[in-house]
């Protein structure tokens, strides 16, 4: 079911997508596959955010990381990433650009273990994206965070947020070149 929701997202018939979601979200809840329905209500609230019915959208994603939150406990934990990056970009399509940018950081706590900022404006050490086990997911979060500053600078014109857009973009620089050292390294 998964598989032909994601055809009809691509296509543009949310309706139908959500509807295999549905179907599929049935059966996972049925075999009591905890994991199963935490993946298939994250691609449901992805999905809502897509056809811009936010608060369906958040609705399931909040659902999933409570699953989540059931599976591994209350605290960071890689599998609860996606869905906090999926809560981001639904608040910064609805325009909540703090809002959005600091589950952006929260996305980034999951995947990178001892990365406890102090304020959403901080961004990891080299060393720790150094360490770092997931440096491709940790590289899509930090470009969604950038991607969330840049979207606040528009909207408010203040210069500090494009310059928190811009240091984390040369973090994400700078991670790039770490993957493709290590991938020729190989």
């Amino acid at each position: 079911y998964t598989e032909i929701s994601n055809s009809y997202t691509l296509l543009g018939d949310y309706d139908r997508s959500i509807q295999y979601l549905e179907k599929a979200l049935a059966l996972y809840r049925k075999n009591e596959d905890e994991d199963e329905v935490a993946r298939t209500l994250n691609n449901i609230g992805y999905t809502y955010k897509y056809d811009g019915q936010y608060a369906k959208a958040i609705t399931a994603l909040q659902q999933g990381l409570v699953i989540r939150n059931k599976i591994n406990g209350p605290g960071f934990h890689a599998s609860k990433a996606t869905l906090v990056d999926n809560l981001a970009e639904v608040y910064l399509a609805q325009g909540q650009h703090a809002r959005a940018v600091s589950s952006y950081q929260q996305a980034i706590q999951h995947v990178l273990p001892g990365f406890r900022p102090i304020s959403d404006e901080e961004n990891p050490t080299r060393e720790q994206l150094q360490n770092a086990s997931d440096k491709e997911s940790l590289l899509t979060y930090l470009g969604d965070k950038a991607r969330g500053w840049q979207a606040y600078y528009i909207a408010d014109k203040d210069p500090k947020n494009l310059q928190q857009a811009l240091s984390t973009l040369q973090l994400t620089d700078y991670l790039i070149d770490l993957m493709r050292l290590e991938h020729t390294a190989e």
